[in-house]
């Protein structure tokens, strides 16, 4: 085997159970049968995903694992890389498995996956080292790689459950793992329940698809409370005008160009405004030139992915979301969460959280972005009324209530 890959030492993240106390063998014996015991009372599920990098997915797998009940379920997290900001938030109870461990193996399986070598090694790994476990419920949390992971395991548990968490009808992304459209449908019809985190992304997966398998729609958990209560720290920029926040990955399809543009157009117009943006990604060089290409350095700040946005979200005057496709779109919910007006393009996820009616849904263009957030600076008591709509909306998050449906779920 490759020295790069891992032969899946499933790392323990498990209570350290051991004490200074000197125990007899008869007391050890006795404790090994009781957790045997526990054990078999718990029910053990498998999560797969590709890894905890700073996107949305992500953090919603962060804060449903923080917020599981580790006395019913015992929690294996299987990772295909081992990389990203929220595996230091991984809760002790979760015991963590890698395919790749680090970010040099990251890009050694991408070398591995452009000579189409990936697939078939991932493969042989995974079933070779699953080969003596069973489980009651596996989860493929995302499209994708996880989900072609999961296709390798279905025999492996009594209950196969998958998460969709976007428009794949807009942005077929995940074929490629699967190689075929056929195969991927295949893994669809082959699993017990798939999951959606907004009613949209299921009406796209059904006209993509033709399967047959119980379908549910479970919003994304939001901690509305954590959220509030992180708003409350500082910043390291300070608020001196109208400000317009956006955050996410620095990726094509969340179309960060297309704000700059409105920015512009803004700034033409002589309008004295600023604009945030939190996040890094691949189009980051091509988001500064622009940037320097329509004069907007005072403008725009690009500050940088921050584990703690809200602060900066709660500080701005509005929320604007430029994407040509979402799934649910998690940092919308949380700018309403913290009373934040939201603007977003008519995408799947935000149009059904906002109706039109608890944030302003604008045409996919430059031109109409401009339009709202100028509308919204020019009426401040529209502005005022879209806080008191976002804090009302923002009463559909519960994590009691969401954790509640993941639990029914898994019966």
């Amino acid at each position: 085997m490759h020295p790069c890959i891992r032969n899946f030492s499933f790392s323990q993240r498990l209570p350290h159970r051991a004490t200074t106390r000197r125990t007899s063998f008869s007391d050890f014996l006795y404790q090994k049968i009781k957790d045997k015991k526990i054990q078999k009372r718990m029910k053990r599920i498998l999560i797969i995903q590709e890894s905890l990098s700073g996107g949305g997915t992500e953090k919603v797998l962060s804060d449903i694992l923080k917020n599981f009940d580790y006395n019913t379920y015992a929690i294996d997290l299987l990772l295909i890389y081992e990389v990203g900001p929220y595996l230091e938030s991984i809760p002790k109870e979760v015991r963590t498995i890698a395919i790749y461990k680090s970010d040099k193996t990251r890009l050694f399986g991408k070398i591995l996956h452009k000579m189409r070598l990936s697939k078939a090694l991932e493969k042989v790994i995974v079933r070779f080292s699953f080969r003596k476990r069973h489980y009651d419920a596996i989860i493929s949390f995302m499209e994708g790689p996880a989900a072609k992971i999961h296709s390798c395991l279905l025999n492996k548990s009594e209950q196969n459950i998958t998460w969709v968490h976007t428009d794949l009808l807009q942005n077929h992304w995940s074929l490629s793992a699967f190689g075929s459209f056929q195969k991927e449908e295949k893994f669809y019809n082959s699993t017990d329940l798939t999951v959606f985190v907004s009613n949209d992304s299921q009406t796209m997966f059904n006209q993509t698809f033709k399967t047959t398998t119980p379908q549910t729609v479970i919003y994304n958990i939001i901690d509305k409370e954590e959220i509030i209560q992180k708003s409350l720290k500082t910043t390291h920029i300070e608020k001196n005008r109208f400000t317009i926040c956006a955050a996410g990955r620095l990726v094509p399809l969340k179309r960060f160009d297309r704000l700059l543009h409105a920015a512009k157009i803004l700034k033409d117009k002589k309008y004295d405004l600023d604009f945030w943006i939190l996040g890094t990604g691949q189009e980051e060089a091509g988001i500064r030139k622009l940037q320097e290409e329509l004069h907007l350095e005072k403008e725009i700040h690009l500050l940088g992915f921050q584990e703690n946005p809200y602060p900066y979200i709660r500080k701005a005057d509005v929320f604007v979301l430029t994407s040509d496709m979402e799934g649910f779109s998690l940092v919308v919910c949380e700018a309403l969460c913290l009373g934040v007006p939201v603007i977003s393009t008519a995408v799947t996820g935000p149009v059904e959280l906002l109706s039109d009616q608890y944030g302003i849904i604008t045409e996919l263009s430059a031109e109409a972005v401009a339009s709202s957030i100028q509308y919204l600076v020019d009426h401040p008591q529209t502005l005022a009324d879209y806080q008191k709509r976002a804090k009302e909306r923002s009463q559909i998050f519960e994590v009691d209530k969401t954790m509640s449906h993941i639990y029914s779920i898994l019966q």
